[in-house]
């Protein structure tokens, strides 16, 4: 079972972007490195396009996309799929379009990059 206990958040201008932590599993088990600047720091949600209404949605449609995304111990994305839909596809893409195109800081332990999962929260709110 996934613990996501971990949040972190940006707001753009269609709504709120969050990334929330899961247990993430360390790659490299061996002693730790020489000294870094911070041992143990959460994921980062370093930046992000801004989330955009699709031009032929309506004006009451509105909505949470949440997706689980997977981060390498570089950062970057490995996987991203739907795990709560807003009920509008076009706002879903959009929501993979964000994610797919975010820049993340991973998680670090004992001065070591680890790779995790993360729930990546898009809200639509007109």
């Amino acid at each position: 079972m996934t613990n996501f206990s971990k949040l972190l958040a940006a707001v753009t201008a269609a709504g709120t972007i969050g990334l929330t932590g899961a247990g993430a599993i360390a790659q490299n088990a061996g002693s730790p490195k020489a000294a870094c600047a911070v041992a143990d720091a959460p994921a980062q949600l370093l930046s992000h396009p801004d989330a955009e209404f699709p031009s032929l949605t309506s004006s009451d449609m509105n909505g949470i996309v949440v997706l689980e995304i997977h981060l390498w111990t570089d950062g970057s994305l490995r996987s991203a799929v739907i795990r709560q839909s807003s009920g509008f596809p076009s706002l879903d893409q959009e929501a993979m379009r964000v994610a797919r195109n975010s820049r993340f800081q991973p998680e670090t332990v004992q001065c070591q990059s680890i790779e995790g999962g993360y729930l990546y929260t898009v809200t639509f709110d007109r």
